[in-house]
């Protein structure tokens, strides 16, 4: 299993964040599959739009 960082941009109707989370993963799938998880998990806003942007293998 590998560790990645993983930078999310997160829309909703008014509004645009950004978030740069670290997560585990056997691949780059599955690291933006859990990242997407661990955005909806972890902030309460219901965002309209989750867009994986970018996905760095950490060594």
């Amino acid at each position: 299993m590998q560790r990645y960082k993983v930078v999310v941009v997160c829309c909703t109707a008014d509004e645009t964040d950004v978030h740069t989370i670290r997560v585990n993963g056997w691949g780059e799938s599955e690291a933006e599959y859990n990242a997407r998880r661990k955005i909806q998990k972890f902030h309460r806003r219901e965002y309209e739009k989750i867009t994986v942007t970018r996905i760095e293998k950490i060594k």
